[in-house]
């Protein structure tokens, strides 16, 4: 900008008229800034100096009409073409009249006006016609000034004449919206019944034709931004000039303020209804005690009429509280600052028992502060005396329990959400938070862990039906140290039957949760090891079973290579699936942690300050291995990885201590059977081991090659049916002499095949030990008995 331009725009600061400077570019016209008397007198204060087009600016500072609008641009553009011109005129818009001075001025060939406004008073008709000697103007400005919202409008037409600004501020119309009455009782009343019953009882007043029905209180209108507010209105006609004024007021305030100190009124009658307490006056000039009607109800005395003696009161205070009631008293009515005093005693009852009571007093004063008057409210608290020395007693028996106990404020049928109130000390002893720690906040922040969320779903369905529910969960202090909880939570309620409390019992049932877990797992892992599938397999299950225990993410056993010596990763779960091993490259984050369990020969429990994160996302925060050992050798190491960082070492230890010796006796067992089975598999002789029932119980491959029959048959038929008829019985001595007797028992006996073939087979039998079965070894001797035999008839047919 120019610097004329900027002087031009600093010279709207100085005009002490209200005024605005207009730039015209030959297309539009735009407003540049005003004056702050402009400002000022067109309510428009926090307007910013922003270039803004003509007809917005007019149309939200002066409210221009349109006809007006166009009048005033064609009056500047026709001034841009006469250098150093001036233009005036009278405009009347939004019920008021204008008068505008518009002075052309010119920096480099653009055209710039300075507009002078002022607003006119010209006389109205009504005014003309009743009082021809005033000065209009002097009224406008005090209906504008006024408190008031006033508007006037013709009778005979309903057209409004003259409205004021708080007229529509109180009713959030714009004049320009309540053109007549009908239009106003529509915007203003919404609510059709309403408007209906409104608009009847206000147009039968006014059809009256009697001012003082025409007055009309607590009426609910609309503004046009939907708010609500109260209102009385008045009208006041002037049938001569044909015209009806009409006032408002905003009672709003005052309506809700008035309605609520009713409401708090009506709240205090029927509490005053209700009391039970004993009111009294005493005036302190006279001293005469006036009591209330509870007196004889509460302590069983009769009185004659309301006047009680102070003598008669005071002798039936308990003889060890009266030296210091009375002295309480004196200091209370010597202390010129003090208007309340309370006071906690024992007072005879006419049944010679005594009644704990409290004094609540008002001590009324003169403009010098001395006490004239005592106005007070004596209680019965004999009920609540006792019950503070039961709970007081209650207190003591929870404070010391030896179980976690926490309280807290129903808020909602939510526990969650409810506010913990006490907390006795095995609490924070357990919890590891002192009482500012845990006082005014939710169970939310002590009890849900991301290992329980699922467990507290439930729960909580049952805690919003006001079930007593129990149940063991996993916890962690604030420490972060994990711990299982058994947790008893107890919903309690008042004598209206509202459950206001809940009562929470903890017990750290750490140990005894450890065992059943242990226990758990030492009984499945066994149970699993006697399935007849390789290794491996079993080796997931144990796996698996391990995860539902504990919640680890990350699962893998490393086994020890019995020929190279080397730790190699057999079976790894994460996230409940299994591994594909030679695809899987984690192992990078935890073979060191491995290999040094294997060297140390002891368990190990890592917290990673910087997470392992793996490729789903998710992030281990604590890792646990242990070496699977017996009798002093490692046969490998299990690794476990937890997504959260407070299982506790003393925990893990104590469930996987034994179970590692039992893995590794399991997993011995299973690699000797396996290479047993082998063995057994591809021996060149008959192997087979026999029941005591006359059943087969395991054949090995070279029996069915030789016999024909398949595995089922030789397992589904009594086992003498393969052997010969003749030899059956020696097969049962010999079968009875492995059972019955140690070492070797030794037998030649016929076999037949499928295809009814004779097979001479050789016997070597024993018995297993601790049990019945026997293990036989057969080796076939066909050939060999038959050439026996063809030797022996050559050696006949030569000796013949």
């Amino acid at each position: 900008m120019s610097t004329e331009f900027n002087e031009l725009k600093q010279i709207l600061d100085y005009f002490e008229s209200p005024v605005f400077l207009v730039r015209y570019s030959g297309k539009d016209l735009k407003v540049d800034g005003c004056s702050p008397k402009f400002k000022m007198l067109f309510d428009c204060l926090g307007r910013k100096d922003e270039t803004v087009n003509l007809p917005l600016f007019l149309s939200e500072t002066l409210r221009v009409d349109n006809k007006s609008l166009k009048f005033i641009e064609s009056q500047l553009e026709s001034l841009s073409e006469k250098p150093a011109s001036t233009a005036e005129f009278d405009l009347s818009f939004n019920h008021k009249d204008f008068y505008f001075k518009c002075e052309r001025i010119g920096i480099n060939k653009t055209p710039y006006f300075f507009v002078i406004v002022t607003q006119r008073y010209k006389e109205r008709p009504f005014f003309n016609k009743t009082h021809k000697t005033l000065d209009v103007a002097f009224f406008q400005r005090i209906f504008e000034s006024l408190p008031l919202g006033i508007a006037v409008n013709k009778i005979d037409d309903n057209t409004t004449v003259y409205v004021n600004k708080n007229f529509e501020d109180i009713y959030g119309w714009k004049a320009e919206d309540l053109q007549n009455v009908s239009e106003f009782f529509e915007k203003v009343y919404p609510e059709v019944n309403y408007r209906k019953e409104i608009s009847e009882r206000v147009l039968s007043d006014i059809d009256s034709r009697n001012p003082e029905k025409m007055q009309w209180q607590n009426l609910k209108i609309t503004t046009k931004l939907n708010e609500v507010k109260i209102v009385d209105a008045k009208n006041i006609p002037l049938y001569d000039q044909n015209l009806m004024i009409s006032t408002v007021t905003d009672i709003t305030e005052s309506y809700y303020a008035r309605e609520a100190l009713e409401q708090a009124k009506s709240r205090f009658d029927l509490a005053s209804q209700a009391n039970s307490d004993v009111v009294w006056e005493c005036d302190l000039k006279s001293d005469k005690l006036y009591w209330g009607d509870s007196f004889e109800g509460i302590f069983g005395y009769k009185k004659g009429g309301d006047i009680v003696s102070k003598s008669f009161w005071e002798s039936k205070i308990h003889p060890n509280d009266i030296h210091t009631f009375l002295n309480s008293l004196k200091l209370a009515k010597e202390d010129k600052s003090l208007n309340k005093w309370t006071f906690d005693y024992r007072f005879l009852k006419k049944d010679t028992s005594y009644a704990n009571v409290r004094e609540n007093v008002i001590i009324v004063r003169n403009k010098e502060g001395e006490a004239t008057r005592l106005v007070g409210a004596l209680q019965d608290i004999t009920k609540a005396v006792k019950r503070e020395d039961h709970l007081g007693l209650l207190e003591k028996l929870v404070a010391g329990a030896k179980d976690a106990i926490l309280m807290t404020k129903v808020h909602n049928d939510n526990f969650l959400d409810s506010e913990i109130i006490y907390a006795n000390s095995s609490f924070q002893e357990l919890f590891g938070y002192d009482s500012s720690g845990i006082i005014g906040k939710t169970p939310l922040e002590f009890y849900v862990t991301d290992k329980n969320k699922a467990e507290f779903t439930d729960l909580n369905k049952k805690l919003k039906n006001w079930d007593l529910v129990e149940i063991d969960l996993l916890n962690f202090t604030k420490q972060n140290v994990e711990f299982w909880n058994n947790l008893s939570i107890t919903p309690i309620m008042d004598d209206q039957g509202w459950y206001t409390h809940w009562v929470v019992i903890n017990r750290d049932v750490n140990d005894l949760k450890n065992s059943i877990i242990k226990r758990q797992l030492l009984t499945q892992t066994h149970k699993i090891f006697t399935e007849n599938i390789p290794l491996n397999a079993l080796l997931v299950k144990v796996l698996q079973e391990i995860e539902n225990q504990l919640g680890s993410y990350v699962n893998e056993i490393w086994l020890l290579d019995p020929y190279s010596k080397k730790l190699t990763k057999s079976v790894a779960l994460k996230g409940r699936k299994v591994v594909d091993l030679e695809s899987d490259d984690t192992s990078i984050f935890y073979k060191s942690v491995i290999e040094k369990i294997f060297k140390a020969n002891q368990p190990l429990i890592t917290i990673h300050q910087e997470n392992l994160y793996l490729e789903d996302s998710i992030d281990i925060k604590l890792s646990y291995a242990f070496p699977i050992q017996s009798h002093g050798s490692i046969l490998g190491v299990v690794h476990l990885g937890f997504t959260h960082a407070y299982s506790r070492e003393h925990s893990l230890r104590s469930v996987f201590d034994d179970f590692s010796i039992q893995l590794a006796n399991e997993i011995s067992r299973k690699q000797a059977e396996n290479e047993l089975t082998s063995f057994f598999e591809y021996a060149p002789d008959f192997m087979c081991i026999a029941g005591k029932d006359r059943y087969l119980k395991k054949i090995n491959k070279r029996a069915t090659e030789l016999l024909g029959y398949s595995e089922d048959e030789f397992l589904s038929i009594p086992f003498l049916e393969f052997i010969h008829s003749e030899d059956q019985n020696e097969a049962l001595e010999t079968l009875s002499a492995a059972i019955q007797l140690p070492g070797k028992q030794y037998s030649k006996i016929r076999l037949i095949s499928k295809n009814n073939n004779t097979l001479y087979v050789s016997w070597t039998l024993f018995r297993l030990k601790d049990s019945e079965d026997v293990f036989c070894v057969g080796r076939d001797i066909t050939g060999k008995e038959r050439l026996g035999e063809l030797l022996e008839k050559r050696m006949y047919s030569l000796k013949w």
